[in-house]
């Protein structure tokens, strides 16, 4: 195969189509299709052609998924935040008394208090 074979799988290459704001003021599934289909298009690709969308699990990225039929890859680091945010769940509310705290021993006042006692400041 020629380096700039287009039937060379094995090179992968990305590009923007398109960055254009919606045509409507609704940002729902169905506009969000409707501009889709807008940008297939205009570079004459079939929505056959699509293997999957990628975006978080936001509803109206699920619902795209689900009306045109393409499965929806959701993005690895949004499924990172949503794991660490479950796992760290039940310390909530000690997340927000050393908040709380860490906010008021701030100023250089409390600081010097701190000092003085000879405990660890923030």
């Amino acid at each position: 195969m020629q380096p700039d074979d287009p039937s060379d799988t094995t090179q992968r290459e990305m590009y923007l189509l398109s960055f254009k704001p919606h045509k409507t003021r609704h940002f729902g599934a169905d506009a969000t299709i409707d501009l889709l289909d807008d940008l297939l298009d205009m570079y004459a690709i079939e929505a056959s052609q699509l293997c999957f969308l990628v975006g978080d699990n936001a509803s109206v990225n699920v619902s795209i998924g689900k009306k045109v039929n393409v499965p929806l890859v959701s993005c690895a680091s949004h499924h990172l935040h949503l794991a660490a945010e479950k796992h760290l769940q039940p310390y909530t509310e000690l997340f927000d008394k050393v908040l709380f705290a860490m906010k008021c021993l701030r100023t250089d006042k409390q600081r010097a208090v701190l000092r003085e006692e000879d405990l660890l400041m923030p």
